[in-house]
């Protein structure tokens, strides 16, 4: 199950530059997946997420390595989700994280 996402700002950390954290990365550093996708932003890796196979999730996020983990903190600089999908190795529990994730971005309480 996935944890519930932190909507309480912490005492001395920033709020979350959301346009940037939701806009398109540039085009050398989209995500490539191994069965063709391309994404270019959260929303795009949320659905990804969603329907990408078990398999597919497994050869981009396993015991060796994490590339979901790897973009989103690198590129899409969201240390926060990148935390988050660092700690799962399950498909559908990453899925809800970026899920959540883009919903609290897009939500006005910010």
């Amino acid at each position: 199950m996935a944890t519930k996402h932190r909507t309480a700002v912490k005492k001395g950390h920033r709020q979350p530059n959301r346009k940037k954290i939701l806009s398109d990365v540039p085009k050398n550093q989209a995500f490539y997946c191994c069965d063709g996708q391309t994404l270019t932003n959260l929303v795009a890796l949320a659905n990804a997420l969603q329907q990408m196979s078990d398999e597919v999730y497994a050869y981009h996020a396993n015991g060796d390595k994490n590339d979901f983990y790897n973009w989103v903190a690198d590129v899409v600089t969201d240390e926060e989700l990148a935390e988050e999908l660092a700690e799962t190795l399950d498909r559908r529990q990453a899925a809800d994280l970026v899920a959540e994730r883009v919903a609290y971005l897009l939500s006005s309480e910010l």
